[in-house]
C-alpha cells in the first residue's frame, strides 16, 4: 500500500511540474494540462480505492469502462468548445494527454533504481511473501 502512495505523490509532483511549466511557457493552453491531470488522478484514485480489498473481475471491467467514458466527456468538452479552430484543438488535444499521462510517469519513476524506491519494492515483496505464508 506505501507504494501505491509514493507512485500518487509522483504523479502529483509531475503534474505540478508540467502544469506550472505550461502556465510559464503556454498559458493558453495550461488549463488542458491541469485538466487531464486532475483526470488522471481521479481516475487512478477510483482505481485505488475499488480494487484495495479484493476486486471482482465486473468491478474491474465498470470501472475501465467509467476510466474512458470520462475520458470522452472530456475530450467531446474540448471538441465542442474549440472545434472551428483546427490548430487550437490539436494543441490543446497534446496538452491533455501531457496531463493524463501523470500516475504513467509516476509508476515509471518509481520503478527507476534508485535505492529509497528499490528499499520500498523490496519491502513490499517481503510484507506479500509473509502474508502468503500466513
Amino acid at each position: 500500500m506505501k507504494n501505491i502512495v509514493v507512485i500518487n505523490y509522483m504523479a502529483i509532483l509531475y503534474s505540478i511540474v508540467v502544469g506550472l511549466a505550461s502556465y510559464l511557457f503556454f498559458r493558453s493552453y495550461y488549463i488542458w494540462t491541469v485538466l487531464g491531470s486532475v483526470t488522471a488522478l481521479f481516475n487512478y484514485s477510483l482505481m485505488v480505492r475499488f480494487t484495495k480489498n479484493k476486486a471482482s473481475k465486473e468491478t474491474l471491467y465498470l470501472l475501465i469502462i467509467l476510466r474512458t467514458v470520462i475520458y470522452l466527456i472530456v475530450l467531446a468538452f474540448m471538441y465542442f468548445l474549440l472545434g472551428d479552430q483546427t490548430m487550437l484543438l490539436m494543441y490543446s488535444y497534446i496538452f491533455f494527454f501531457v496531463g493524463a499521462i501523470n500516475t504513467k510517469v509516476g509508476v515509471f519513476i518509481f520503478h527507476l533504481p534508485i535505492p529509497y524506491f528499490v528499499k520500498l519494492r523490496l519491502e513490499e515483496k517481503e510484507g506479500d511473501v509473509n502474508a502468503n505464508n500466513s
